[in-house]
Formats: structure tokens, C-alpha cells, sequence
């Protein structure tokens, strides 16, 4: 997974105490504090409309690097390494005039300690982080995918911006993630920290119809995602973000007839006619949604192209009936209906539509023409590309 922002950890141990690695009873601790300070580095400000303007490294956008708000754990080892039954030494958020080259977290005691960093949360996971009592219950914390709106209450925004993205990230010495403080001595560590979130872009949206569409038009009006994770816990590493209980959420949904859900999963509007006869065949307005990991793929996420089809482009073999094409993201085969979206990674989409597609976007578009390529790159990007027959 690729690393693009490093906290470096001073951590300054101004007492004694020993910690076994094996037994957190046996650990002494004297009343005499530790502090731990933080560096920030490689942050950024813009934000996302339909595409991003700034780059930073393979298409990121500098904004999406951005930190707004931060909550540090410090936890007490009980054994090697740090474990979910670690026990609390402290909880803080920093406060945001605080956020800057320098951070310090005061008040810890010394010992063998686990540092996890999460930034940018909506105020129910704030609430929920500051509660936690062990290293467990803190990494099982949730955050809400409308914060991505910037909005951190219970009323999100109508659009997604790339300064709100929440990551995690856990301390490290330069060999593990126990971080030793000794009496009156300084320890350094690096946190790195992963956005909890991947990038799912359109590249080109392309026609290329065939018989028996050959002169068929297709106003596409809506783009959006179809079965999000609404919520993402912080863990680290190469831990599952699922959460234990999972909802999906989508840019909207058909029953009987189009209903918006989530605005800010939808770009609508006269995006592009496409015509044989204009001619009309490739839309490239970049567009992008970001959206929580799914795991090992129990919950595809499907980004759907929608619109009227017209079979002749003029109304006369049959009336032009809303179609959608639903994309599954990362589709594991050639006729799945799985696909595993990874965080911290970007899926560019190119698609090319050569006949109608389903009536509903809950339905699985398997098209005997799928072709799929996936290029790792900077912040992890894939490129996906599929032929709609």
C-alpha cells in the first residue's frame, strides 16, 4: 500500500516503569508523565467537483492529503505486540489550531506503548473514539462516509470534497509497532497514515453500437455508486474495515421509478448525448466518488452509467426507455458478481457501451465482452476496462 503522509513520533519518557511483555499486571508505572509529539508533513488544500486540477503522484489530487482533525490513542502493551486487549493509557484529540508541524500529546506514561493516529471523522466517531477503553474497541469505531462531504453532523453535504477523506495509521520504530519510552529519554517513530477511503474515477465513457443498435442514441444523465458501505471502521494495516453491522447505501435507486438516495454519490444532469449520426461517441469529463473498502468482496460495489436508449435514434422500432449499466468495481472474473475494493486505491474506469443495457441497477450486467486490466501505481491505482454488448 502506498505511504503519502509520515507523522513523525518524538515520544519523550520522563519517568520509569517496567512493562512485561507478557503480563500487563506486573507493569509499574510512577506518576511522572511521558509526552509524545507528532510532525506533519506532505498536506495539502483544494477541492473535488468533477475532477481534480492539482496532482500528487499518480493522479492524486495534493487536497486529498489533507487533515482537519485528529484523534491519537496510546495504548499499554501487554504482550510482544500490540494486541485488542491493550489497555487504555490515553485517548486525545488535538485540538485544531494545535494541528501544525508540531503536536504534542502530554500526560502518558512510560512503558512498551501501540500509537494509533485517525484523522477526519464525523462527531458521532469522535464521541464513539474518545469513549473506547482498550486498543480493540478503539480500532472497531466507525466512521460515517458522509464526512467525505466535509460535513461532520448527521446532515451530509450534496457533494463529496478531497479535503475530508478519513485515514488511520498506526506508530512505528523503525523495526515494530511497540514503542518503547524509557525514563528521561527521547524515542522516535513514524506513523503512516492510509485514507480509509478508495477513488472510483471515469476515465472515458465511449459508444461503439452494434447490430442490432447500429444507429441507436444514448443520453447519459447519471452517474453514480450502487451498494457503498456506509460506515468504515479505523483499523490498521491490512485489517478489514468492514464494520460488524454493514449497511449500503447508494447515489440512488429504482423502484418503479428513479429515486435520488444520496446526492452526494450522483452526478446528474445532460451529461452527453451520445449519436452515430452527430457523431457523438466519447464522453472524458473526469467524475469520481469516494467509497469506503468492502472486504473480500461480500459486498460489490457497482458504479453505474445511466440514461435513455434509443434502439434507432428515432423513436420508431420502440420508445426510448431508461437503461443502466451497472460497472461491478474490480470484478474478481469475466462473469462474477464480485469485486474487492482495497483502500487507499484509486479504480479508473473506462467504459464502452455497444448495446442496451438492464432496467434497474440492481441488476447484475454480465456482458460477454468484459475486459479487465489492473496496473498498480501511485496510491494504488487499477484501471479497469469493460465493454458493455
Amino acid at each position: 500500500m502506498n505511504k503519502f503522509i509520515y507523522l513523525f513520533v518524538t515520544l519523550f519518557a520522563l519517568s520509569f516503569s517496567s512493562c512485561n511483555n507478557e503480563d500487563a499486571s506486573q507493569e509499574v508505572e510512577t506518576i511522572t508523565p511521558a509526552t509524545l509529539k507528532l510532525t506533519i508533513t506532505d498536506v495539502g488544500v483544494s477541492t473535488k467537483a468533477t475532477g481534480l486540477t492539482t496532482t500528487l503522484n499518480g493522479g492524486v489530487g495534493s487536497s486529498e492529503a489533507t487533515v482537519n482533525s485528529m484523534i491519537v490513542g496510546v495504548f499499554k502493551c501487554t504482550q510482544s505486540s500490540p494486541n485488542d486487549n491493550d489497555p487504555l493509557d490515553k485517548i486525545t484529540e488535538i485540538p485544531t489550531a494545535s494541528l501544525g508541524s508540531s503536536i504534542s500529546v502530554e500526560e502518558l506514561t512510560a512503558g512498551d506503548r501501540s500509537v494509533v493516529v485517525v484523522t477526519n471523522y464525523d462527531d458521532a466517531a469522535k464521541t464513539a473514539l474518545l469513549a473506547a477503553k482498550t486498543r480493540g474497541e478503539f480500532l472497531a469505531k466507525t466512521i460515517n462516509l458522509s464526512v467525505t462531504t466535509g460535513s461532520t453532523t448527521t446532515t451530509a453535504g450534496s457533494t463529496q470534497v478531497a479535503t475530508y477523506l478519513p485515514m488511520s495509521g498506526e506508530a512505528n520504530d523503525g523495526t515494530d509497532n511497540v514503542i518503547k519510552l524509557s525514563a528521561a529519554a527521547t524515542a522516535t517513530a513514524t506513523v503512516t497514515l492510509y485514507r480509509l477511503v478508495a477513488k472510483i474515477s471515469i476515465n472515458t465513457i465511449s459508444t461503439s453500437f452494434i447490430t442490432p443498435y447500429a444507429n441507436a442514441t444514448f443520453d447519459l444523465d447519471k452517474i453514480f455508486i450502487y451498494g457503498a458501505l456506509e460506515s468504515s471502521t479505523v483499523a490498521v494495516g491490512t485489517n478489514t474495515t468492514v464494520p460488524s453491522a454493514v449497511t449500503l447505501i447508494n447515489g440512488g435507486t429504482v423502484s418503479g421509478s428513479w429515486a435520488i438516495e444520496k446526492p452526494y454519490l450522483l452526478d446528474a444532469g445532460a451529461l452527453c448525448s451520445f449519436s452515430p449520426v452527430t457523431p457523438v461517441t466519447t464522453y472524458s469529463t473526469p467524475h469520481s466518488f469516494y467509497v469506503f473498502a468492502n472486504g473480500n468482496g461480500t459486498y460489490p460495489l457497482k458504479l453505474v452509467l445511466g440514461g435513455e436508449f434509443d434502439m434507432d435514434g428515432t423513436g420508431t422500432v420502440a420508445t426510448p426507455s431508461t437503461t443502466y449499466y451497472p460497472i461491478i468495481i474490480n470484478q474478481t472474473t469475466l462473469t462474477s458478481s464480485t469485486g474487492v475494493i482495497a483502500r487507499n486505491t484509486i479504480y479508473n474506469v473506462t467504459a464502452t457501451i455497444k448495446g442496451i443495457g438492464v432496467t434497474n441497477p440492481s441488476e447484475n450486467i454480465l456482458p460477454a465482452n468484459l475486459t479487465l486490466s489492473v496496473t498498480p501505481a501511485e496510491w494504488n491505482t487499477t484501471t479497469q476496462a469493460v465493454e458493455f454488448n
